[in-house]
């Protein structure tokens, strides 16, 4: 994780210390990233479907992003 920028560390006596590099948003866009490239070959689509298809989906969060996609909606008309 060093070599990937995402850490870095220093020597107290024998132990080291680390600390992240990268803030916890930065985490997830990565990881999100890697998961849609790696599990469903770029496809935002896929990855929508496959986590609307989830029977323990709330309406809370259906609400949430059906809200999130209509306001896409609007900035790009």
């Amino acid at each position: 994780m060093e070599g990937k920028g995402q850490v870095d560390h220093r020597q107290e006596g024998r132990a080291f210390v680390f600390w992240p590099l990268l803030g916890r948003g930065d985490v997830h866009r990565v990881s999100l990233r890697h998961m849609l490239t790696k599990y469903f070959a770029g496809s935002r689509s896929e990855l929508l479907m496959e986590l609307l298809s989830d029977e323990r989906i709330s309406r809370e969060e259906l609400r949430q992003l059906e809200s999130l996609i209509r306001s896409r909606r609007q900035e790009q008309t």
